[in-house]
């Protein structure tokens, strides 16, 4: 995919301010006024909360697997 088409985004920081990234996203790829779509995204957030997000680490076995079994893959993606 080319960079000018791309747009990364980390979940929990777009929650903090789904109006401001979304803006942020409609002016990266010229998709028009924002301001335009602002009330059906709040209708929709109204219609369809976020779930709550509870905690679920991985297990102590499987970090130990992963460590021995793909460590040089964790330090190419930058998990040291």
């Amino acid at each position: 995919i080319p960079s000018g088409n791309l747009v990364e985004v980390n979940l929990d920081e777009f929650q903090l301010d789904i109006h401001g990234n979304l803006k942020a996203i409609y002016q990266q790829f010229g998709l028009g006024d924002y301001t335009e779509v602002s009330g059906h995204i709040d209708a929709f957030l109204k219609r369809n909360p976020a779930p709550e997000r509870v905690a679920n680490p991985p297990a102590t076995e499987t970090i130990q697997l992963i460590s021995e079994r793909a460590s040089h893959i964790m330090k190419e993606l930058g998990y040291d």
